[in-house]
């Protein structure tokens, strides 16, 4: 609790920046951390962005150098990955012309995230957090160029794609806890919301630009071409994260005079084996009531909300009768509908985001469900924005709300749970996928949008922990 901010004003910014002087000598105190599974302090006067300005709010995150930076290097990551899922899916189903192919592949790049998510869990709390992510994006891009040469070769097989989606699959888990985690260290609590919608602006944006550049490389230089550009891409993010310092805890608030900042008084939990972190981790998050039920819920939407992406590239073939050019347009369109929710994320103040998270699921649920009923892509391509809206509002909430309810000693393993959680949406693809080749891709993606719906209202009417987060 920083009284002398209460008294005198004195802004207290958890970046570092110089706090102006509380006045006559009077010391700053510096604000505890918040109690484990509590809420975060109050904001003191100046700390926060609430009072500020729209714009303000909007780019507050750009103030921290190494926020830039990191924002930076996620165009060449999340612009690899979109274009990867586009050319991905379309050479696995252009191969074997199976749906259940699609739910196999989606298997293999998902599957990992089950186990290793959480070995990356642990690494993010135990090793450097930038290493970490530099070494899964190298591997990502070696991956890519011995795709790429297959395809050169004309040596291409299902199997390899499945291959190729599990090792990329293992580094994505491995590195994603720590990307999540480092967050705080870099831009503070009070700006994380502001860093994590940024941050998912940037995938959305590349969601567009990826599959829509996939889609025309596929069409006219074949894709070979498209796996040399996303091992490109990979390669720039791993010299992006270069300028990123290490700052494995969120930074404390600076004292005025430009002193160095007191470390917390709380002491850090000694180390135990990999295996123990790892169990120490999940029990953490059981025992405390607001982790534990947001990453419950976080699961039970996932897996009836996600498997449609995966589902797609068939789906456009099969139901729309389109092709590659097709698929990238929707992906591109859709994106559109999830960078009008990061506008709003960036913006918003730090109020009922429980609400608007849970409002955000039943809204993609709406939207999915029209979605499995359109046979046209005029009717698709509109619905695809309020699908990409209502998922973007849910998935970075939520990922906000952990974020700032989580202790710094486990921030990387909760965020390797969360991560985890998408590695089960493989089996809820494979089974949709599975349903699909039986009763066709629109009763299968119908049918997950009514449990969607069902879960939706089922947490709001009777889970107020969740409703009432702020």
């Amino acid at each position: 609790y920083n009284l002398a901010a209460r008294v005198y004003g004195a802004p207290a910014d958890l970046n570092g920046d110089a706090m102006a002087g509380a006045g006559n000598g009077v010391a700053t105190a510096v604000a505890a951390p918040p109690a484990r599974g509590a809420p975060p302090v109050a904001a003191p006067a100046g700390e926060g962005d609430d009072d500020d300005g729209v714009r303000a709010r909007m780019l507050s995150s750009f103030k921290v150098p190494a926020f830039r930076w990191y924002f930076i290097a996620q165009f060449g990551t999340w612009g690899a990955m979109n274009m990867q899922m586009l050319v991905n899916g379309y050479l696995v189903y252009t191969l074997t012309g199976s749906f259940a192919a699609l739910g196999i592949a989606a298997l293999a790049r998902s599957a990992p995230g089950i186990v290793l998510s959480l070995v990356g869990g642990v690494l993010a709390d135990r090793m450097p957090k930038k290493y970490l992510i530099q070494f899964g994006q190298g591997v990502s891009g070696l991956v890519a160029l011995w795709v790429a040469f297959m395809l050169v070769f004309d040596q291409l097989t299902f199997q390899h794609l499945l291959i190729s989606s599990f090792l990329q699959g293992s580094m994505m888990s491995m590195m994603m806890p720590a990307r999540q985690a480092m967050l705080p260290g870099l831009v503070g609590l009070h700006r994380i919301q502001n860093a994590q919608a940024l941050g998912m602006g940037v995938m959305n944006v590349m969601r567009m630009a990826g599959p829509a550049l996939g889609g025309l490389m596929l069409a006219v230089t074949g894709a070979e071409w498209v796996y040399f550009t996303m091992a490109g891409m990979y390669f720039f993010a791993v010299f992006a994260y270069l300028p990123v310092p290490h700052v494995e805890r969120r930074p404390a608030p600076q004292p005025a005079g430009g002193a160095a900042p007191p470390r917390s008084a709380a002491p850090q939990r000694k180390r135990g084996s990999p295996l123990a972190d790892m169990v120490d981790g999940f029990r953490y998050a059981i025992r405390e009531p607001v982790i534990g039920t947001l990453l419950a819920v976080n699961l039970a939407i996932v897996l009836v909300s996600m498997p449609y992406q995966m589902m797609l590239p068939g789906y456009v073939v099969d139901v729309l009768g389109g092709g590659p050019g097709m698929i990238g347009m929707l992906q591109s369109i859709g994106g559109s509908g999830a960078l009008l929710a990061i506008v709003v994320i960036a913006a918003m103040p730090t109020h009922h985001r429980g609400k608007v998270m849970l409002a955000g699921a039943f809204i993609m649920g709406v939207a999915l469900l029209g979605f499995s009923f359109s046979t046209a892509a005029m009717i698709t391509a509109p619905i695809m924005v309020v699908i990409s809206l209502g998922q973007t509002f849910r998935m970075s909430l939520n990922s906000v709300l952990l974020q700032v309810y989580v202790d710094d000693d486990y921030r990387g393993r909760v965020m390797s749970v969360f991560m985890m959680e998408m590695g089960f949406v493989s089996l809820s693809t494979f089974i949709a996928g599975m349903l699909a080749a039986v009763f066709g891709p629109q009763i299968a993606i119908g049918g997950m949008a009514v449990i969607l719906l069902v879960i939706t209202v089922l947490v709001w009417l009777f889970v107020p922990l969740i409703r009432n987060l702020d």
